[in-house]
């Protein structure tokens, strides 16, 4: 046990020494890394210089929080046909070029929508999640400031897990006139008594149109709270209102006499799992097709 324990704490070194080599050599190489390696909270500061030896495609952005600063990947459309901006959104324990957003985030360009992927502060534990979600809306606010600033002002926004969930509390709570639609990929809607953190419960408030993809081997908390999403979605308003949204005012390219289109959708990809290995292409394909018929401003 001793000599596992020692094995242990050497490859504990051997990698925090590779990290800050990585780091080292990223801003030698780079002045840029430098100057944001400085201003980044470590956690940061060693996942953009760790991306950077990667060579991960796109453009690094620095984000100014209230209190610190963050990064993002910004990748524009190379279609030529630009639709949109999608603003992508990890889930918890992941980063931003991680699969299966990373998918997204290189896919997506190649059909006319340019992509923001930010890099988001951990969650620590379930106890701190509303104090995290406050911390991560300041990161959507940065990222959205950025965007405007370019003259990106439509888009729509995109989560995995946790990421999935800031979106929906974002959105809840946010004025969202530039929002064109919502993406939400294995999302757990367990009820919950708090209401900001059930979120199967704010999806059908958030006022624009939603795809809800799992995976077909998903969490089993995704799998288990499936219908209950759907239901909760597609719940009329206190008032008694449908939840439905005219197409012509969603997708002005297709014909409005098709009339109302009911704003949420639900899909299973299939033989996937949680990051859905092996098929991410399938889950780019699905969302693509349903951006390019629901999250096209006018």
């Amino acid at each position: 046990m001793l000599a596992y324990t020692r094995r242990m704490l050497r490859a504990s070194l051997a990698l925090l020494l590779l990290l800050s080599s990585l780091s080292l050599a990223a801003q030698e190489a780079d002045p840029v890394a430098a100057n944001q390696a400085q201003t980044l909270p470590d956690r940061h500061a060693l996942r953009l210089a760790e991306l950077r030896s990667l060579k991960v495609e796109g453009e690094y952005v620095e984000l100014m929080l209230a209190e610190g600063s963050s990064f993002a990947l910004y990748l524009p459309d190379s279609s030529g046909k630009q639709h949109g901006t999608v603003l992508l959104l990890h889930d918890n324990h992941s980063h931003l070029a991680a699969q299966p957003i990373e998918a997204l985030r290189v896919g997506l360009p190649r059909y006319g929508w340019d992509s923001f992927s930010v890099q988001l502060a951990p969650l620590g534990d379930e106890a701190g999640l509303e104090a995290w979600l406050d911390l991560n809306a300041d990161h959507i606010n940065a990222a959205l400031a950025h965007l405007e600033g370019m003259g990106r002002t439509q888009l729509s926004l995109i989560g995995q897990g946790s990421g999935a969930r800031l979106a929906i509390d974002y959105l809840f709570n946010t004025p969202r006139d530039r929002v064109q639609g919502l993406v939400v990929i294995g999302l757990d809607g367990s009820a919950n008594e708090n209401m900001r953190l059930d979120a199967a419960r704010k999806l059908g408030e958030v006022g624009v149109p939603i795809l809800d993809v799992y995976a077909a081997r998903d969490q089993h908390r995704v799998l288990q709270s499936a219908a209950r999403r759907a239901s909760e979605a597609q719940r009329p308003y206190q008032d008694g209102e449908d939840r439905r949204v005219l197409y012509r005012n969603i997708a002005p390219s297709f014909d409005p006499d098709k009339g109302d289109q009911v704003h949420y959708r639900q899909l299973q990809i299939p033989a996937t799992d949680h990051n859905y290995h092996p098929d991410q292409q399938a889950l780019l394909k699905v969302i693509r097709g349903w951006l390019q018929r629901h999250a096209i401003a006018n």
